[in-house]
């Protein structure tokens, strides 16, 4: 009989992105579960490839402790149900509440940290105070811990965790068959990209002021805008409509036409795990304008592959990105090449999978 295993995440539709193809290596060997939050069109994408699907709602960044026990207990009730050998839990409530739940059931799971949002990066409210902890004993008895950067490391340290558990993995990789080097566009219009949601923490209002600078400058600029608004913060569409040289293009099913039309991508953020978005744009050629953080810096680098500037710092936006601007066409090129190269060594999501299935087949054995 094979043995089960349990998948964890928030939306279904990340999982179907970044983690497919781990769940089609493990379902070679084990009885594989799927719990999440799924939308319409993944259901049927994840049942084909054998893995058994459960529908659990989740509020992702809410902090109602009703909801979140209501996620406890739906927790709970499959977990027991399924009496999997193993659980593995992706993202901040799956982390802590399923992480919980295997402790109650003594039920062997491995955690990966991927990035430690708000809680962590904002002030050291009540609340968030009281998250951090409930955090470290949901993942403390974790048979590993993966973390994505070196800062991550350090506050998991903090939270408890012991030096034996942690391991690290370089985010969920990326597919270099999928995402290819793509051929570099004519010189005009300049256009610059920038994919994530639509949020004060990803640096959107630094976009558009570095946007109103830029385009004085550099009339024929074009900044593609790609993501969903977070809720609360639908006001930043609005700002963009009044600018002509922005374009938005709302959520995408698949990025790669638009890393193919551009010349550079940004990433504004002010914290990251492992930026998706660096990796994606590096795998297809594209150079990265980033913010000089943990999960940033890992991946661009810093005048090779793009340009780092200091988070928050717009003048600096702007100068990095001129720098940019008035390089060559065989400079572009080349940082371009040189990002495909980095990636495809430090990011292959074959080698990413081989990590997490060797640690797996370790645990059970």
């Amino acid at each position: 009989m094979k043995k089960k295993l349990i998948i964890i995440g928030n939306i279904s539709s990340s999982t179907r992105v970044f983690r497919a193809e781990l769940l089609e290596s493990l379902v070679k060997t084990y009885a594989v579960w799927l719990i999440a939050q799924f939308m319409p069109n993944d259901l049927k994408f994840f049942t084909d490839m054998g893995v058994q699907c459960i529908d659990l709602p989740i509020d992702r960044r809410g902090k109602n402790p009703l909801k979140d026990g209501v996620l406890l207990m739906g927790y709970f009730h499959h977990i027991r149900a399924v009496k999997p050998d193993l659980v593995l839990t992706f993202t901040i409530k799956p982390n802590i509440y399923a992480g919980l739940v295997c402790r109650w059931l003594k039920i062997k799971y491995i955690a990966t940290v991927e990035g430690l949002g708000t809680i962590f990066n904002t002030d050291a409210s009540f609340v968030n105070r009281c998250v951090q902890r409930l955090y470290g004993l949901g993942i403390r008895k974790a048979e590993a811990v993966f973390y994505l950067n070196y800062y991550i490391r350090e506050v998991l340290l903090k939270l408890g965790i012991k030096e034996q558990q942690l391991k690290y993995t370089p985010g969920m990789g990326v597919n270099l068959e999928k995402f290819t080097p793509q051929p570099y566009p004519p010189e005009h219009p300049f256009r610059i990209l920038t994919i994530g949601r639509i949020m004060k923490e990803k640096g959107i209002g630094e976009v558009l002021v570095a946007s109103d600078e830029l385009i004085k400058q550099i009339p024929d600029m074009e900044w593609h805008i790609c993501g969903a608004p977070e809720k609360g913060e639908e006001h930043w569409l609005e700002e963009m409509s009044k600018r002509p040289w922005i374009k938005y293009h709302g959520v995408l099913a698949d990025p790669r036409p638009m890393y193919a039309m551009v010349h550079v991508t940004t990433t504004t953020t002010y914290h990251e795990g492992l930026s998706t978005v660096c990796i994606e744009s590096g795998a297809c050629a594209r150079p990265v304008i980033g913010s000089d953080i943990p999960g940033v810096r890992d991946v661009i680098v810093n005048g090779e592959t793009g340009y780092l500037f200091d988070k928050n710092n717009i003048k600096d936006l702007i100068a990095k990105t001129l720098v940019f601007y008035f390089s060559s066409i065989a400079i572009k090129k080349e940082l371009g090449l040189k990002s495909r190269m980095i990636v495809a060594w430090k990011f292959d999501r074959k080698k990413v999978v081989k990590i997490y299935y060797d640690l797996i087949s370790k645990s059970l054995a």
